[in-house]
């Protein structure tokens, strides 16, 4: 356990080295959800049949699901758990220690 908690300690101090790059990743995902829900809602307001569902989906489901997704973007690539799966992989992580 001692060891995982190591390895989140670190990875968030290398990642805080680029708060710059992580604050512009939070603006730029933001600004595609705002697009990406305008869209889906643009979609629902088309719907000739004057109901507020989709295939089983609400425009409230569908935009929750947009900005979930956003959100879950960021914060999974911010902690950079790819390069801690690929360190373990390689052997690597012995090093990093």
């Amino acid at each position: 356990m001692r060891l995982y908690l190591e390895l989140a300690r670190r990875s968030f101090r290398q990642q805080l080295t680029y708060r710059g790059a992580a604050l512009a990743g939070i603006f730029t995902n933001g600004i595609f959800g705002v697009m990406i829900a305008s869209v889906y809602l643009g979609l629902y307001r088309s719907q000739s049949t004057g109901g507020n569902h989709l295939r089983g989906w609400s425009a409230d489901d569908t935009v929750t699901l947009v900005w979930i997704n956003q959100s879950l973007l960021m914060t999974v690539f911010m902690w950079g758990w790819w390069e801690v799966i690929r360190t373990i992989r390689s052997g690597e992580i012995v090093t990093d220690l």
